[in-house]
C-alpha cells in the first residue's frame, strides 16, 4: 500500500506534500529497491504521475538518502516538462517504462554514473546537447514520438539506443558532435525522420544492424563520423539520402544486406577511410553510389550487390584498397564508374554483371596489386581497362563483352605476368592497341564476332605467348607493330573466315604459329620472326572457295613483304592446292617480295640431307604462287648457297630469271604492241573518222605508233637475248653448256671443210686480187691422183688467166705470171676451231677458204664465224660470273 503522506519523511531540500507515489519512490531509493509503480498501483495511472520538482530533487541533490544501487523507477508517468539543465546527477538512475508527456530536457548536464531510459516514451521533444554522461546512457527501445537532440552528447562508456524508434517524421534526431568512448548501439532503431550523426565519435563499435532509416527526404547523415573500431549497418534499410563522406572507420565497416532504397539520392561513401574491411555483400542500391576517394585498408566485399539505378552511375573513382575488392555476382544497371581504383591483391569480379548499355563500365587506370578476375562477367556495353595495371595476372575467362557498337577497350593496359581471355566473347571492337603483358595473353577460343570492326592488338608486347588458337575473327585484325615472345593464330574455325590480318612490322622473338586458312587475306609486311614461322593452311571449304577466288586480281591473297624469318616452316601446306593457285592464276596467291630467312624446311626435314631435290621443287612451287620478286629468290638461292648446295642455286636463279621473262618481258611486249601501236592505229583512224582531223593529232598518233613499235623492237631483241642466254649458258649457271654446243657447229665445219679439194688456199695475191693456188707439183708424189689433179687444175687456171688479161688488153691471151707459194698442211678440224673461236689463230683460217664453186660452206662459214664470236665471249664472261 503507498505510504501515507504524513508519514512521509522530510528533507531539508525535499519537496513538500509527496504523493504516495512519490513516497514510494523515495522509499525504494533509499533502500535500494526498484520502484515499480505498474505493480504499486496497477489499476490507478493516475497515482503513477510524479512531479518533476520531486525527480529534480531525487536526481541531482546529492545529500538525498539515496541506496548506493541509486534511483531505479519503472512505470512512472511524468505529465510535466522535466528540466534538469546544467544538473549533476550523481547517482544511477534508472526510469524504464515510463512515460514523459512533456519536454524533457538534460542540456548541459552531468551523469556521474549510468542513466538508463529503457522502454520509456518520449511525447515530446527531449534536449541532451552538451549532456555528459560518466559512463552509460541507455535508450533501448525507447519511443521518442517528437525530435530527439543529443548534440555535443558526451558518453563515457556506451550508449545503447538498441530499438529505439525516432518517430517524428518532420523532426531529425540529433547527435551530431556526439561522443562515445564505448559502444554505440543503434540495433534495429527506427528512424522516422533524418538522422544527423555528423561529427560523431565512438570509441569502440557502431552498431546500427537491421535499423530502419525510413524518411525518404530527410538524409541519414553519418558524414565525418569517426568510430575506433567497427561499424555495422547489417541489413539496415535506407529510404533517402545517406552521407557517409569522409567517415572514419578503425577496424570493419559492415553493410551487408543493406538496402539503400531512395532512386533519386546518392548514397555517399566518397572519402570514407575504413582501416580494415568493408562489407556489402548482397546490398541492394535503387539509386546512385558514390565511393569515390574511399579508403579501405583490408578487404572491399561486394559479392551480390545490387546497383539499380538506371540514370545514376556506381561510382567508385579514385577508391583505394589495401588488399582485396570483391564484387563477385554484382549487378550494376547503370555506369559503374572504376576508374583509377587501387586494389593492393586481387581485384575479383566473377560474374558481376554491368548491364547498362548507355554507361558500361570503366576501370581506366586502374591499379591491381596481384590478380584481376573477370571470369564469366558481362558488359552490355562499354568495358574500359584503358591504361590499367595489374602486378600478375588479368583474368576474363569466358567474360562476355556484348555491347555491338560499345567497345572492350585494353588500350595501354599493363599486365605483370598473364592476360587471359580463353573463350571470352567480343560483340564489339576490341582494342588492345599498347597493351603490355609480361608473361602469356592467352585468347585460345575466344570469340570476336564483329564483322565491322577490326579487332586491334597493334604496339602490343607480349613477354611470353600469345595465344590466338581455334580463336574466331568475324572481322579483321590486325596485330601490327606488336613485340611477343611467341604468336600463335593455329587452329581452326569451323564457322568463318576473318577477312584480314595485318601483321605488318611485328616482331615476333621466337616462333610465330599461323594458319593461313583461317584469313581472306594476311599482310605481313616488314614483319620479323626470330625463331621459326610454321605456316599451315588448315581450313573448311570456305577456306578454299577463298583460295580460289578471283573477286580482287591485282591483291595478293597473302603478303610477306620485306618479312624476315629465322626459320620459314611450309611443311604443312597443300603443295597440291598451291601449284594449282598459283598456275594460270590472274591473282597471285602469295606475296614474297623482299622475304629473307635463315632457312627454309618445306617438309623432307633439313636440305642439306635427304632429298633435297624434292625440297627444291617445294620451294619453287611456292615462290612460283607468290607474285614475282627477285629478292624472294635470291633469299632462296642465297639458302642454298649457305648449305653448300650450289646445283640448287643455281636451280632457283634460273627459274627466277625463266620467270622473269615470263611475267616482265613478254608482258611488257605485248602491252607495248596492244597499247602503243594498236592505240595508234586505232587513234588515226578515229581522227580520220572525225568531223575535224587535224594534221597534228594524225601526226602524234602516228609518233606514238613509232615509239611502241621501236619499244616491241627492244623487248623482242630483249627477248631473243634472254632465250640465247637460257639455252647456252643457263644464265651463266651452266657455262659448260656453250662448250658442249660449241661442239655441234665445230662438228659440222669439220664435216663440210674436211675435203682438201673443196678448199683453196689464200697465201696469195695478184694486181690486189686473192689469187688462189694449188700446191706446186714438186711437193706431191709424181705419180699420185693429188699432183695430176693439181697440175691440170693449174693448166686450166692459168689458161684461164691468160685469157682473161689478153682479152682485157685486146689482144691474146698470154700466160699468167706463176703463183705465190702455197701452204702444204690442212686440216679440216683444226681449220673448223680456227674459223669457230674468235682471237685464235691457228694459221688455218687465214690460209684457206672454201672454193668459189662452194657457196654454201661459204654461208655456212659466216655463220659458222658469227656463232663463234657469240657464243665463245658468252661463255667466257659465264665462267667469270659476270651474267646474272
Amino acid at each position: 500500500m503507498p505510504a501515507d503522506s504524513s508519514d512521509t519523511p522530510r528533507y531539508e531540500r525535499a519537496p513538500r506534500n509527496l504523493s504516495a507515489a512519490e513516497a514510494y519512490c523515495l522509499d525504494c531509493a533509499t533502500r535500494g529497491g526498484v520502484a515499480d509503480l505498474q505493480e504499486q498501483f496497477p489499476e490507478d495511472e493516475a497515482a503513477r504521475v510524479l512531479r518533476p520538482a520531486f525527480l529534480e530533487w531525487l536526481l541531482t541533490d546529492a545529500e538525498a538518502p539515496v541506496h548506493r544501487r541509486g534511483i531505479r523507477i519503472h512505470h512512472a508517468i511524468i505529465a510535466e516538462p522535466l528540466d534538469l539543465e546544467n544538473a549533476v546527477v550523481p547517482h544511477y538512475v534508472e526510469l524504464e517504462r515510463c512515460r514523459f508527456e512533456k519536454a524533457v530536457s538534460l542540456e548541459s548536464g552531468q551523469c556521474e554514473s549510468v542513466l538508463r531510459f529503457n522502454h520509456s516514451v518520449f511525447r515530446r521533444r527531449i534536449t541532451c546537447e552538451g549532456l555528459h554522461a560518466r559512463r552509460q546512457l541507455l535508450c533501448a527501445d525507447v519511443v521518442f514520438e517528437k525530435g530527439a537532440s543529443f548534440v555535443q552528447m558526451q558518453v563515457g562508456g556506451q550508449l545503447n539506443c538498441t530499438g529505439a524508434h525516432f518517430s517524428a517524421e518532420q523532426e531529425s534526431a540529433l547527435f551530431d558532435g556526439m561522443t562515445v568512448a564505448g559502444n554505440a548501439y543503434f540495433v534495429k532503431a527506427d528512424f522516422r525522420g533524418g538522422a544527423d550523426f555528423r561529427g560523431v565519435t565512438v570509441g569502440r563499435q557502431f552498431r546500427c544492424e537491421g535499423s530502419r532509416f525510413a524518411h525518404t527526404q530527410a538524409k541519414a547523415n553519418f558524414n565525418g563520423m569517426k568510430v575506433g573500431a567497427s561499424a555495422f549497418f547489417v541489413e539496415s534499410e535506407f529510404a533517402g539520402p545517406v552521407d557517409f563522406g569522409r567517415a572514419r572507420i578503425g577496424s570493419q565497416f559492415g553493410c551487408r544486406k543493406a538496402r539503400f532504397a531512395s532512386t533519386t539520392h546518392a548514397a555517399i561513401f566518397n572519402g570514407m577511410v575504413v582501416e580494415n574491411n568493408v562489407y556489402f555483400g548482397k546490398a541492394s542500391f535503387a539509386g546512385p553510389v558514390d565511393f569515390g576517394g574511399a579508403e579501405v585498408g583490408g578487404q572491399f566485399v561486394c559479392r551480390e550487390a545490387r546497383f539499380a539505378s538506371k540514370q545514376e552511375k556506381a561510382n567508385f573513382n579514385g577508391m583505394a584498397v589495401g588488399s582485396d575488392a570483391f564484387f563477385v555476382s554484382a549487378e550494376f544497371a547503370s555506369r559503374a564508374d572504376f576508374t583509377s581504383i587501387k586494389v593492393g591483391r586481387q581485384l575479383a569480379c566473377q560474374k558481376a554483371r554491368f548491364v547498362s548499355t548507355q554507361g558500361g563500365a570503366s576501370f581506366n587506370g586502374m591499379r591491381v596489386g596481384a590478380t584481376a578476375f573477370f571470369e564469366k562477367a558481362e558488359f552490355a556495353g562499354q568495358a574500359d581497362f584503358s591504361a590499367g595495371k595489374v602486378q600478375e595476372q588479368l583474368d576474363c575467362t569466358e567474360t562476355q563483352f556484348n555491347g555491338e557498337g560499345d567497345k572492350a577497350d585494353f588500350t595501354g593496359i599493363e599486365i605483370g605476368e598473364t592476360g587471359v581471355f580463353f573463350d571470352a566473347r567480343f560483340a564489339g571492337p576490341v582494342v588492345f592497341t599498347g597493351a603490355k603483358v609480361g608473361g602469356q595473353l592467352d585468347c585460345r577460343e575466344a570469340r570476336f564476332t564483329s564483322t565491322e570492326h577490326e579487332a586491334q592488338f597493334g604496339l602490343m608486347e607480349v613477354g611470353n605467348i600469345a595465344f590466338f588458337t581455334n580463336a574466331h575473327f568475324a572481322g579483321p585484325v590486325s596485330v601490327v607493330n606488336a613485340d611477343v615472345f611467341d604468336l600463335r593464330l593455329d587452329g581452326q574455325d569451323e564457322e568463318s573466315l576473318a577477312p584480314r590480318l595485318s601483321l605488318d612490322r611485328t616482331v615476333v622473338r621466337r616462333e610465330l604459329r599461323l594458319n593461313l586458312g583461317r584469313f581472306e587475306r594476311v599482310s605481313a609486311e616488314s614483319m620479323r620472326v626470330d625463331g621459326t614461322a610454321t605456316l599451315t593452311r588448315e581450313g573448311t571449304d570456305e577456306a578454299d572457295a577463298a583460295w580460289e577466288d578471283e573477286a580482287d586480281p591485282h591483291e595478293p591473297l597473302f603478303a610477306f613483304r620485306n618479312s624476315r624469318f629465322g626459320v620459314l616452316d611450309v611443311a604443312a601446306l597443300d603443295w597440291g592446292d598451291i601449284e594449282r593457285a598459283g598456275r594460270g592464276r590472274a591473282r597471285p596467291v602469295l606475296d614474297l617480295d623482299g622475304m629473307t630467312y635463315g632457312r627454309i624446311e618445306t617438309g623432307d626435314g633439313r636440305l642439306e640431307t635427304g632429298d633435297g631435290r624434292a625440297g627444291v621443287d617445294k620451294a619453287l612451287v611456292l615462290l612460283g604462287a607468290s607474285v614475282f620478286s627477285p629478292t624472294a629468290y635470291a633469299a632462296l638461292e642465297g639458302f642454298y648457297a649457305r648449305e653448300g648446295k650450289g646445283e640448287y642455286a643455281n636451280d632457283v636463279f634460273v627459274a627466277m630469271k625463266r620467270r622473269a621473262r615470263g611475267q616482265v618481258l613478254w608482258p611488257a611486249l605485248r602491252d607495248g604492241v596492244r597499247r602503243d601501236a594498236w592505240g595508234a592505229v586505232k587513234g588515226v583512224w578515229c581522227e580520220l573518222r572525225g568531223e575535224q582531223p587535224t594534221a597534228a593529232a594524225i601526226r602524234g598518233h602516228v609518233a606514238a605508233g613509232f615509239r611502241g613499235a621501236w619499244r616491241a623492237v627492244r623487248h623482242t631483241l630483249a627477248l631473243m637475248w634472254d632465250f640465247f642466254l637460257d639455252g647456252a649458258v643457263r644464265y651463266g649457271r651452266s657455262p659448260a653448256r656453250a662448250l658442249l654446243l660449241s661442239l655441234v657447229p665445230v662438228a659440222i665445219g669439220w664435216g663440210l671443210f674436211a675435203d682438201r679439194d673443196v678448199m683453196v688456199s689464200t697465201a696469195g695475191n695478184s694486181g690486189g686480187h686473192v689469187v688462189a693456188s694449188r700446191t706446186p707439183l714438186g711437193t706431191c708424189p709424181p705419180n699420185s691422183p693429188a699432183r695430176a689433179a693439181t697440175a691440170v687444175g693449174d693448166a686450166a687456171r692459168s689458161r684461164q688467166m691468160g685469157a682473161s688479161e689478153g682479152e682485157e688488153a685486146g689482144g691474146t691471151p698470154t700466160a699468167a705470171p706463176a703463183a705465190a707459194e702455197s701452204p702444204a698442211f690442212y686440216n679440216g678440224l683444226l681449220f673448223s676451231v680456227d674459223a669457230y673461236v674468235p682471237l685464235v689463230d691457228l694459221r688455218m683460217a687465214k690460209a684457206w677458204a672454201p672454193g668459189r664453186e662452194c657457196c654454201l660452206r661459204h654461208w655456212y662459214l659466216v655463220f659458222h664465224t658469227m656463232a663463234g664470236w657469240i657464243l665463245v665471249p658468252v661463255c667466257l664472261v659465264a665462267l667469270t660470273g659476270k651474267i646474272k
